[in-house]
């Protein structure tokens, strides 16, 4: 299954909007005419955000795909994307953000729990867990008190004190489940530190609540408790029952319970404190999170990972493709043929992308017919900054991303010369516009003639692309199954870090 279970379920909601939509107007479900979701995305703007509506289109878009149904891109319907403006601009984008709980906030609450109550101890633990770990609520509450999955759960077995002699011994939590590990593909080590002498302290917190239920076996929940009444049924705690006290908690100590409502709070509180003290690569992997930019695909060495107090082990890393690095590009253009027309377009494309840290789909297209000017770079896309000089930037416009994906505002960005060198990306694409010089600005960005000297010029596509860069893999003494288009987004990634050190 593509989908996590949470999708699936929210995918499943937002059809059956639109099918009782459908079923009360008479209209055909699938597929769907454009007018049929233009007026189902106004009817559902009378009570539901901007946001939620981009949900709502893509579990239409899943539907449709699910019945073998061709689909059209959002950008590519001019009447429901003019809708969508329109309710995007009365309505607004803007997502509704958690209070992120603070550590003093947090000390303020505990004054309010007994800790003489199991479930108070247990709470306690989940929220220091939670705080310090910045988890989402599936690892440390249950949906329902009969529902611990042991995959996406955090279990008793999961917490392992480090060998020491010394009370400064931390706790490892195994964590198989997150976001960006939603297949349980390996299992993410991380650190609860003790803060000796502190009720603050989650090594403590958790050895106390483990101690609740200390008649439990490992693959039991981690959050096993003794409910209010005096009987031996011992339930786990869940997500309803967490939140309800975190209101509790937060009305107590003077914050909006409305703007606590779940472990998010938790998440997002030690997300700003790390941050404000530079320390982004530690949250980076604590957090198991994988955005933004160059610190996703970042290759750390060995050494660096040992400054790390965390320990990752990877269940299938062959995953992950290979980060091209400069001097494997330098290798590959002494494979080339820059006589040939493909070979000059493919390396401005593969420079472009490198640079830029792009994905495959602004520099090529899916299929020869299939340009879409949306989402892949048009020859348009590229201006030169004005200016006398060899060293005047190229400025990339990029109308799609992952975190643009309705072309809502362009991305401009600089490729930045260097002269004399055949690296140089300004030089490249400007070599590359030349092969087509009679195409126009709204034509794909990299064209060439196929067959060779012929009259007929073609996109570069990304399986003949990848096809290339396998090839030149081979030449240059890499393993071509571990390369992809995805490998020079990687690769640029991690040079921009390299010269980012004091990031």
């Amino acid at each position: 299954m593509s989908l996590a279970p949470n999708t699936l379920s929210t995918y499943k909601s937002a059809e059956n909007n639109f099918w009782f939509f459908c079923l009360y107007y008479k209209l055909d479900m699938v597929p769907a005419s454009d007018l049929t979701l233009a007026s189902f995305m106004a009817h559902m703007a009378q009570t539901m955000a901007y946001n939620s509506l981009k949900v709502q289109w893509s579990a239409i878009r899943e539907l449709h795909k699910r019945n073998g149904c061709e689909w059209n891109t959002l950008s590519s319907r001019r009447l429901v994307f003019q809708v969508m403006r329109g309710i995007k601009r009365t309505h607004g984008s803007s997502s509704t953000k958690k209070h992120a709980i603070q550590p003093e906030e947090l000390c303020a609450m505990y004054h309010h729990l007994d800790m003489s109550n199991p479930f108070d101890v247990v709470w306690w633990a989940a929220a220091l867990t939670a705080f310090f770990l910045m988890l989402r609520k599936d690892n440390v509450t249950v949906a329902k008190a009969d529902a611990f999955n042991f995959n996406s759960n955090l279990s008793r077995g999961d917490f392992a004190m480090e060998p020491s002699s010394t009370n400064a011994a931390a706790m490892w939590v195994s964590i198989r489940h997150s976001k960006t590990n939603q297949f349980s593909e390996y299992v993410h080590y991380v650190p609860l530190i003790p803060i000796t002498g502190s009720y603050m302290c989650p090594v403590s917190a958790v050895t106390k609540a483990l101690a609740v239920a200390k008649h439990k076996k490992p693959k039991d929940p981690d959050s096993a408790i003794l409910p209010l009444l005096e009987v031996q049924n011992f339930v786990a705690l869940t997500h309803p029952t967490f939140v309800t006290k975190l209101k509790s908690l937060a009305s107590k100590v003077g914050l909006n319970p409305d703007k606590v409502v779940d472990t998010h709070s938790g998440e997002v509180g030690p997300h700003l404190h790390l941050a404000s003290h530079k320390t982004i690569l530690l949250l980076k992997y604590v957090g198991d999170w994988l955005s933004d930019c160059y610190l996703l695909y970042n290759e750390m060495s060995t050494e660096q990972m040992k400054l790390l107090p965390i320990k990752r082990r990877h269940g299938s890393a062959s995953t992950k493709k290979h980060a091209i690095q400069p001097e494997e590009l330098c290798a590959m253009y002494h494979h080339l043929d820059m006589n040939n027309p493909f070979d000059v377009v493919w390396w401005a494309a593969a420079l472009t992308a490198f640079f830029l840290m792009l994905r495959k789909d602004n520099v090529t297209v899916a299929k020869a017919d299939a340009f879409n000017f949306n989402s892949n770079l048009s020859r348009g896309d590229f201006a030169m900054e004005p200016s006398s000089t060899q060293s005047a930037a190229m400025w990339v416009s990029i109308r799609h991303s992952k975190t643009n994906q309705f072309s809502e505002y362009v991305h401009y960005v600089p490729l930045i010369p260097i002269a004399g060198s055949y690296m140089c990306p300004v030089n490249a694409v400007t070599r590359a516009l030349a092969v087509a010089k009679h195409k126009k600005p709204k034509d794909p960005a990299f064209c060439y003639p196929s067959p060779p000297k012929s009259s007929n010029y073609v996109a570069l596509t990304h399986p003949t692309f990848v096809t290339k860069l396998k090839s030149l893999a081979s030449k240059v003494g890499l393993n071509p199954d571990k390369v992809s288009g995805h490998s020079f987004r990687r690769g640029g990634a991690t040079f921009a870090f390299g010269l980012t050190q004091n990031h």
